[in-house]
């Protein structure tokens, strides 16, 4: 199912970037008013009615780095993901433009150059996530646990429902720019891949 998403989303949106000659930044706002084509939105309920339970791997291991689900380079916009484990979803280059996690345990997830903006993530867990170069712009973190999360080079300060609580709990990098009210926890920021 991964591998069909990844691969169909990505040919339909640079087929429909070539047709209609538009930029990516033009069609991502285009495609964010639509909704999801079927197909895509049938694979993306397979997913979520798949199971993954308990995944002790979490923990500190090699086991760790590998990705239980691969949505790399996947372009999907208004898609529903509400309640569904996503435990160590690649979502590196991926674009999920007004994306709705609500619920989902997104834990141990990996983030490199993701466009998630307009995406909502009310209750979800988002804990020992690492974000680098990350687009939040416009996203919705009430209630989101991302406790142990990593953020590095990302854009918080357009978020929505982001609490101090909430950062105090996560290592942020000095290059990630957080809302005016929100303090950088002093002993969790972090610079390169190490914790000062």
């Amino acid at each position: 199912m991964a591998s069909y998403i990844r691969g169909e989303t990505y040919r339909k949106f640079y087929e429909r970037r070539e047709k209609e000659t538009l930029t990516n930044e033009k069609l991502i706002d285009k495609l964010a008013k639509e909704p999801m084509s079927s197909d895509i939105e049938a694979a993306i309920a397979v997913i979520r009615e798949r199971q993954i339970g308990n995944d002790e791997s979490l923990k500190d291991s090699e086991e760790s780095f590998k990705s239980k689900f691969d949505l790399s380079n996947a372009y999907l916009f208004n898609s529903e993901f509400g309640d569904t484990q996503l435990l160590k979803t690649n979502f590196s280059d991926s674009k999920m433009v007004k994306c709705r996690f609500d619920g989902t345990d997104l834990s141990g997830s990996y983030f490199a150059t993701s466009d998630l903006q307009g995406s909502s993530f009310i209750n979800s867990i988002l804990k020992n996530c690492e974000f680098i170069g990350t687009n939040f712009q416009e996203c919705d973190f009430e209630r989101c646990d991302l406790s142990s999360s990593t953020f590095e080079k990302c854009g918080l300060r357009n978020v929505k429902n982001l609490t101090q609580e909430q950062i105090n709990k996560a290592k942020i990098d000095e290059a990630t720019k957080l809302p005016g009210a929100i303090k950088r926890p002093k002993g969790t920021t972090t610079t390169g891949n190490s914790t000062t």
